[in-house]
């Protein structure tokens, strides 16, 4: 997503737990912070202190959070982020709307998070129906964002033979 805003011109800068394998070779500006990339608690504090910096420099930005530690740490922390006229857009993959929906304090913070979100970015129609299910009010900033394949990935697919039978499987967990 980040390679495909910044072919459109954008500016983008995508901030992520620093690993020591880390690469530097995006079109993109990438910040790494210290952090295991999980969603315990020290990792949800680490993020809340980094959305409280996003939030107080980049006043003007979007705020994009695709993924649940972010957006939890977000819905823990918005009461310190100051979240009123900000730009935040975050991406509902499922399973963190379940997740959400079964637990009466979650959904009780998204709820309130998300009427400072800007857009709901959903991966599928599925994903949409298990949103409006549970968060009907977001109906009219719901997009739905379907993941896609470049060109050069698509290529490397093996090619159906004569008389074979190939199949891919796609697994997501």
């Amino acid at each position: 997503m980040a390679s495909a805003l910044t072919q459109l011109g954008e500016e983008i800068i995508v901030t992520c737990p620093d690993r020591k394998d880390f690469t530097d070779e995006f079109p993109f500006h990438v910040e790494p912070y210290p952090s295991r990339g999980t969603q315990d608690p020290d990792d949800l504090i680490r993020l809340g202190v980094r959305l409280h910096q996003y939030f107080k420099e980049k006043e003007s930005s979007v705020i994009f959070l695709v993924e649940p530690a972010p957006i939890k740490a977000a819905m823990i922390f918005q009461g310190i982020l100051r979240l009123t006229h900000k730009k935040i857009w975050i991406t509902l993959h499922g399973s963190e709307i379940a997740q959400f929906a079964a637990n009466p304090l979650w959904k009780h913070l998204i709820r309130r998070f998300g009427r400072h979100v800007e857009k709901f970015a959903v991966v599928s129609e599925y994903t949409r129906k298990l949103v409006l299910k549970e968060f009907p009010e977001w109906k009219e900033r719901i997009i739905t964002a379907r993941p896609g394949i470049s060109q050069d990935w698509r290529q490397s697919f093996p090619r159906k033979e004569a008389g074979k039978e190939d199949e891919i499987t796609i697994l997501t967990a």
